[in-house]
């Protein structure tokens, strides 16, 4: 499959500021930037209010540079609600990874979590499509279905796993997967250990099956971030 790229929008220059009127007082766009830095601060200091705020704020920027960017045959499975969702769910727990770097700089960081949340769940949709699914079906057993994830995460953390000690990565995933939050931890157990359709996933959580996908992409990442070095689990002298 050839690279899948969202398309950005087309290079703005960032509006002037610093600018004051005859009498001396800040131009408006002054004032505005100034309250859109205290939002962010106090987002920043942990005030849950001012993060919801400014996601709010700073989301409809995001929306509109993914603007068309789901691939037609992808529509009927990805909404755009279902991929600003799961962004701002990511946000949230990522907010500490964020670079304060001035004007526009969360709403361009929040732009890159809602791309790189598209285009993951774009490549695990096109990896289902051309066998993943078939892999889980053919899983015998639980270690089955657990050697199967955890070459998946594999791919992520960029290391093979064709030298994994089965019981050494079985232990490992099923110990990571209980501390995924629930929902991510029910779509990994019904989609990727249980072999369950996404159709019975999504009406057991009662969301769509795109959000299942994109609760699929979270939790990947986050199984990946649990698991560590891959090389823990690898067996030695093969």
């Amino acid at each position: 499959m050839a690279d899948f790229r969202v398309p950005r929008p087309p290079f703005a220059p960032p509006p002037r500021s610093g600018r004051l009127l005859a009498a001396g007082r800040p131009a408006l766009g002054v004032l505005m930037s100034a309250e859109a830095d205290e939002l962010l601060a106090k987002a920043l200091a942990g005030d849950a209010k001012a993060l919801a705020d400014v996601l709010t704020r700073d989301g409809s920027q995001a929306r509109a540079a993914l603007h068309g960017a789901i691939p037609a045959k992808w529509q009927s499975v990805l909404s755009m609600d279902d991929v600003m969702q799961q962004t701002y769910a990511e946000a949230v727990v990522s907010i500490s990874r964020f670079e304060n770097r001035g004007q526009g700089s969360f709403a361009a960081w929040l732009t890159q979590l809602a791309r790189c949340t598209l285009i993951d769940a774009v490549r695990m949709l096109e990896a289902d499509k051309r066998g993943g699914d078939r892999k889980r079906i053919q899983a015998r057993s639980r270690e089955d279905s657990c050697s199967n994830l955890f070459d998946m995460l594999c791919q992520t953390m960029g290391t093979p796993s064709r030298f994994a000690a089965r019981h050494e990565a079985a232990a490992a995933i099923l110990h990571a997967v209980d501390q995924l939050p629930p929902p991510q931890k029910q779509v990994v157990e019904m989609y990727d250990l249980q072999s369950k359709p996404v159709a019975e996933v999504a009406a057991a959580l009662g969301r769509s099956e795109g959000a299942v996908y994109l609760l699929r992409v979270r939790a990947h990442r986050r199984l990946a971030d649990l698991m560590g070095a891959p090389a823990d689990y690898l067996t030695r002298g093969t």
